[in-house]
């Protein structure tokens, strides 16, 4: 188990939330991310995954630990003041688009 690869999916996902949910905007890209969140340790986590399995140490995994619990109340704030709308204008045309993509692609 790669747990730094684990890290960055959590961070990625947190990140990618609360973006959205502030600028209204779609980035998944972990790096770009980070340039707005500035955690230090972000790079260090992409090196030891690429280098498959460096382990962390206890106290290192407790410091995302408690950073991750930090980016779960920043997701929720970041909902509790966005302004996007509750669902969107098209919602219905969305859905159809998206059950007919999934078709498509054997999904369903």
């Amino acid at each position: 188990m790669n747990l730094s690869k684990d890290l960055l999916y959590v961070y990625r996902v947190l990140f990618t939330g609360i973006h959205v949910l502030q600028t209204g905007e779609i980035e998944s890209n972990l790096g770009h991310l980070n340039e707005h969140f500035h955690l230090p340790d972000i790079d260090d986590l992409i090196i030891r995954k690429t280098a498959e399995g460096a382990p962390l140490a206890a106290e290192e995994f407790e410091k995302h630990r408690t950073r991750i619990e930090e980016l779960f109340t920043g997701l929720d704030s970041a909902f509790e003041n966005s302004a996007l709308p509750e669902r969107a204008a098209n919602f219905s045309a969305l859905n159809d688009f998206v059950i007919r993509i999934r078709k498509d692609m054997g999904g369903f």
